[in-house]
């Protein structure tokens, strides 16, 4: 709950007032503010802080002083005490100013920077600064949300004491607000005012502070929620005095990349105060309840030392004693009595301080439940019956306490009955939760299962002003064949990307589902701004389950789908949608698994494999689970606007629940789980890895000579790896399964079969794997630098991924490096690097590297890479890479990259799409060079237009990458180069239709249809299929010459391929067939030039008509 700080924490004796300062500047000379009142320059830093003129002490004339390095600070000499319970309390009044960057009529701000720092410091002979043990620092900052903060001795977001809005402090300098012409480089007049206080507790200050605007009245709130107010400063307690400081921070220009933010102070104050009691804090009070007892938990009040826990059996009335005293913020109540609702409170005392009474929460003792929970379509014809009206007290519903209130509202109980957000809209909130749950206790040990399902409809409603004017084409009654247009206008949603609706379990039912909280697990249902409707597992939008088109679901809120049902303007409601569910507490520390099944209509959608996660410790160490609901935080948002990088609001969308069941099974064995094999060959070697099977204890392996078997047990282990080297030959093709073997269940889980074929060969890559990762691996070591570019600017970024072998496993994969630029156009402000990490995603763990929210204008150029050394002159070494089949492409183009000495060299041979990118043999690609970009390179890395010659030598290969430019995001899972002996093309195919060894030689028929496999290949044939064993090749008669014969043969229509030759004989019983050696190639075409996409062409050959009778044939060959 967001609420206002008192400003001067004052309770009991305050003793000992001292004003150090209380000035307007009207009687200071003119000049450096050093020439008054005894303000001395900080050693180190610039001399010139502040230029006084006017009765204003201003930065903005030493704006040629500024020192980047160390900032420009003053110090006032006056001795401070710095006892406990010491107050220093201070009211500034100022106004902030900046300029426009060059070439602009704007000021591009940049990022986060900090402007302007006042304090205290034990020792002044330095720049104040959030790291330094001496200092208690207050900084004004500048964000590039256009918010200016007052922050607490820390850069960043979760020490803000207050916030305000360019709006609300009365300027514009970057140009957000659409509705100005041109920028406001400054301020309204403001103040701040702020209190710093030596705590009792050891090392530990507190400060507040508000920002406020002293023409509108617009003030600064401080959320304790997401944001602390204490700084633990070892040696500022230590010390006997204290001094006050202020200053222009170094990071005003944003590290030289932005226009100096400058401050003019009219008036300041300061003064110190002893024997200030402290002023305690409400703590936040949630209970829970169990079986015969109540669990209570509360935020810490600072500085209280005990808390006293009241209960009554009566709301508002409560008697002394208390039940329990406790220096903690947590008391179980053991004397309570399942099924009676208790009432409790919680009173913080300290020493001379005023007590503080949290609110009153409530809680009912119950058993842990099990079987069925719920079942329920929230109707007067339930038992019991529901009511139209707030859901919360109706049959065990509840609203989560910390929370909005109301959230669902039962509507047309008389008839279908709906659990219904909509009527409760405006009263929704995206800071807080919007949630409800059922007040039934579940018990939460391993193998206990919840399995439910819920049906619902989505609804977003037109957002008033979003208008779109929109043409579709009109359709006769078959809906194929367009027989007109409309074109109209209307209002719409706004929807793009967030989540909506949540459901699922928590361990702390009063404080909502949250994906932040580790007390919750629970599955969203968010929309994405490319149309679909996913279902996510305790995450956002990187652990996507399922997934359904909006058209599918009969949605279309922002009038984009094409059709005659366009023409009624925009549908703001889904078909229902249902969500089968099974959420299980597997025996794994801290994970629980989940299988779900999405239906609408006659689509189906259901998840293949269990999904995991571990990140919900609280929950996994809890006794017990309610269910909960509520709607998503994202549920007022709509696409970001590009000139501000924020969500636009929208009209708050909802949910309409129609039906919800939910039962509770005790002790459940895990589903047995495949796991996901890899095998590659090695030099007279089979290695084998896989993917952990959730809970399998250990792992069978299991080998054949033949992929029908029989399959002969070779080991049980434990490890996820195995490598066969007993009696193989290089060539041979043997065949794998791996069994995942359970403690507790009798039946093995059979992996599918994976066929190895051990060659004499060299392979240097990363991936294709399912174990480089075994969780989701961000780029660190990462620094992005922004670098202006004109009005545009190129952020530029260097990371690393190696986290050691808890998340990054070396053995599997090697360490990667890259280098990369986001182009960021001035007009796309929200654009920066979002999603840079290793996917941990089955079957396959990818690279993910993407921007965020780019405009058609910013690009990304990367080059990535893994270090190796390697000499692979002499022999032929080929280059593949894939990318990620589903969502692996953002466009742009993927080159090979291979760094031989130090020189980085680029393919010419690229692929635009997902497909894979193979180059046969390195030596006989065409290469460019590229230069790589630094922290100061002004524009971005690319290939193109660059002349492409001959390979190198590759005779010092350091690294191997991949180069990608132009697009926006790529997904990728292998690339690495491989050398010395492979596979043939023919095996290569004889592979995709599982024939190998002797049956996949060139002359073998596995099929007995009388072809064999090397004439098969080359005529599309199928060598497991007796009926389909290739196109034949045609005899079409004389030409037009009346000299020649017209023979077509079918001919694969690129490389790979075999080798075809024209026969013919003059007599089939006594001359065999030779080569034709007199025929002519007459061009090639597709074979169907309706389906050119076959890949196979018809070769055209005339042969001279020299004898009576000729006989023409076709040879196959490798």
């Amino acid at each position: 709950m967001k609420r206002l700080l008192p400003i001067i924490l004052c309770a009991g004796m305050i003793s000992g007032a001292s004003g150090l300062i209380n000035t307007d500047f009207s009687d200071y000379t003119e000049g450096n503010i050093t020439l008054n009142s005894a303000w001395t320059s900080m050693p180190e830093t610039g001399a010139e802080a502040f230029y006084m003129s006017g009765g204003v002490a201003d930065t903005a004339p030493y704006a040629g002083s500024f020192d980047m390095t160390n900032g420009n600070y003053v110090y006032h000499p006056a001795t401070l005490g710095n006892a406990e319970d010491d107050e220093w309390v201070g009211v500034m009044d100022f106004s902030l100013s900046t300029t426009a960057s060059p070439g602009t009529n704007i000021a591009l701000l940049g990022g986060a920077h900090d402007f302007f720092d006042i304090g205290l410091t034990a020792a002044a002979t330095n720049a104040l600064d959030s790291g330094d043990d001496e200092d208690i620092t207050i900084h004004l900052r500048y964000k590039n949300n256009g918010n200016t903060q007052v922050t607490l001795s820390k850069r960043g977001n979760y020490q803000t004491l207050g916030e305000l809005s360019d709006e609300a402090i009365g300027w514009d300098p970057q140009l957000l607000d659409t509705n100005n012409v041109t920028a406001d480089f400054e301020t309204d007049p403001l103040s701040l005012t702020w209190t710093l206080r030596k705590t009792r507790i050891a090392d530990t200050y507190s400060a507040v502070a508000v920002l406020s605007n002293k023409n509108t009245g617009a003030f600064s709130v401080f959320d304790p929620s997401i944001n602390i107010n204490t700084m633990v400063k070892s040696n500022a307690y230590d010390a006997v005095s204290m001094t006050l400081a202020m200053g222009h921070d170094r990071d005003a220009d944003d590290g030289g990349t932005a226009p100096l933010i400058d401050i003019a102070i009219d008036s300041m104050s300061v003064d110190q105060t002893s024997g200030n009691a402290p002023v305690l804090e409400s703590p936040v009070l949630t209970a829970n309840g169990g079986n015969n007892l109540v669990d209570l938990s509360w935020t810490a009040s600072l500085e209280a030392t005990s808390y006293q826990v009241f209960r009554s059996t009566t709301s508002g009335s409560f008697l002394d004693p208390a039940i329990g005293t406790t220096n903690g913020t947590s008391f179980v109540d053991t004397t309570a009595l399942n099924n009676t609702t208790y009432y409790y409170f919680v009173r913080a005392s300290a020493t001379g301080a005023t007590d503080a009474d949290s609110a009153e929460v409530s809680a009912e003792p119950q058993s842990a439940a099990t079987g069925l929970i719920v079942d329920t379509d929230f109707s007067a014809s339930d038992a019991p019956a529901y009511a139209d009206g707030n859901i919360d007290g109706q049959n065990r519903w509840k609203d989560a306490s910390l929370g909005t209130s109301p959230v669902f509202a039962i509507t047309d109980a008389a008839g279908s009955g709906f659990a219904d957000s909509e009527a409760y809209t405006n009263n929704f909130d995206n800071t807080l939760a919007n949630d409800v749950y059922y007040n039934t206790i579940m018990s939460n040990n391993v193998g206990d299962e919840w399995t439910g399902s819920i049906t619902f409809q989505l609804k977003a409603p037109a957002t008033p002003g979003q208008e779109v004017i929109s043409t579709f084409d009109v359709y006769d009654e078959s809906g194929t064949n367009v027989v007109g247009s409309f074109t109209g206008t209307n209002d719409v949603a706004g929807l793009s990307g967030g989540e909506l609706f949540k459901f699922g379990l928590t361990a702390d039912p009063d404080s909502g589902l949250d994906n932040a909280d580790k007390n919750d697990i629970f599955f969203y249902v968010r929309t994405q701004a490319s149309g679909r409707i996913d279902l996510t597992f305790n995450q956002s939008n990187n652990t996507r389950i399922l997934e359904a088109a909006r058209d599918v679901a009969g949605w279309d809120p922002n009038w984009e789908n094409d059709g005659n049902d366009a023409t009624n303007g925009p549908d703001a409601v889904t078909d229902p949608i249902t969500i089968n569910w099974t959420i299980r507490k597997s025996s794994i520390t801290n994970t629980y698994t989940a299988v779900a099944e999405m239906i609408i209509g006659s689509y189906t959608n259901a998840t293949t494999v269990q999904d995991a996660y571990n990140g919900s410790t609280d929950a996994y160490g809890a006794d017990f689970m309610y269910f909960g609901m509520g709607i998503g935080e994202d549920a007022d948002q709509g696409k970001s606007d590009q000139g501000t990088g924020t969500a636009i609001p929208t009209s708050v969308k909802s949910v309409a629940i129609d039906s919800f069941s939910l039962i509770k099974a005790d002790d459940v064995q895990p589903t047995p789980v495949a796991p996901i094999v890899f095998g590659e060959g090695g030099n007279f070697s089979a290695i084998l890895t896989w993917q952990a099977a959730l809970e399998a204890s250990s792992y069978n392996v299991y080998k054949a000579l033949d992929i029908d078997g029989p399959y002969g047990l070779l080991t049980n282990i434990a490890e996820l790896d195995y490598t066969d080297s007993d009696g193989l030959s290089n060539g041979t093709t043997y065949f794998y399964k791996v069994a995942s073997v359970y403690p507790t269940v009798p039946a093995e889980a059979l992996s599918d079969i994976v066929p190895v074929r051990p060659l004499a060969v060299i392979v240097k890559g990363w991936g294709p794997t399912g174990l480089a990762v075994t969780a989701d691996v961000n780029g660190d070591e990462a620094t992005d630098i922004s670098i202006p570019v004109s009005s545009d600017a190129i952020l530029f970024r260097e990371a690393s991924w190696y986290h050691g072998l808890l998340t990054y496993d070396t053995n599997a994969v090697p360490p990667l490096a890259s280098i990369s630029q986001i182009f960021k156009q001035s007009t796309d402000l929200d654009v920066d690097y979002q999603n840079w990490r290793i996917d941990q995603t089955a079957p396959l763990d990818y690279i993910r590297l993407r921007t965020k929210k780019a405009d058609a204008g910013s690009t990304l150029s990367v080059l990535c890479w893994f270090e190796e050394i390697q000499d692979f002159s002499g022999v032929v070494a080929s280059y593949s890479a894939e990318v990620e089949d589903s969502t692996g492409w953002g466009g742009g183009a993927l080159h090979a990259a291979i760094r031989n000495g130090s020189i980085w060299y680029i393919s010419q041979t690229s692929i635009s799409d997902k497909v894979p990118l193979v180059i046969s043999d390195i030596s006989e690609e065409l290469w460019t060079t590229l230069t790589l970009a630094t922290a100061t390179t002004t524009n971005m890395m690319t290939v193109v237009g660059n002349s492409f010659g001959t390979a190198p030598a590759f005779n010092d290969i350091q690294a191997v990458g991949y180069f990608s430019e132009l697009g926006i995001y790529v997904h990728v899972e292998s690339f690495g180069v491989s050398a010395g002996e492979q596979p043939t093309s023919l095996q290569l195919w004889t592979d995709g239709f599982n024939i190998y060894n002797a049956d996949a030689e060139a002359n073998a028929d596995p099929d007995n249809d009388g072809v064999v496999n090397v004439h098969e290949w080359g005529t599309m044939g199928d060598p497991s299929d007796p009926a389909d064993n290739g196109k034949q090749d045609l005899m079409l008669g004389v030409d037009e010459t009346g000299t020649n014969l017209v023979y077509v043969y079918p001919r694969l229509d690129s490389e790979p391929r075999p080798v075809y030759t024209v026969l013919d004989t003059d007599n089939l019983v006594y001359i065999p067939f030779s080569e034709a050696t007199d025929a002519v190639e007459d061009g090639a075409g597709p074979w169907n030039p309706n389906n050119p996409g076959l890949g196979l062409d018809a070769v055209t050959n005339l042969i001279p008509i020299d004898l009576d009778v000729k006989f023409i044939g076709l040879q196959i060959t490798e």
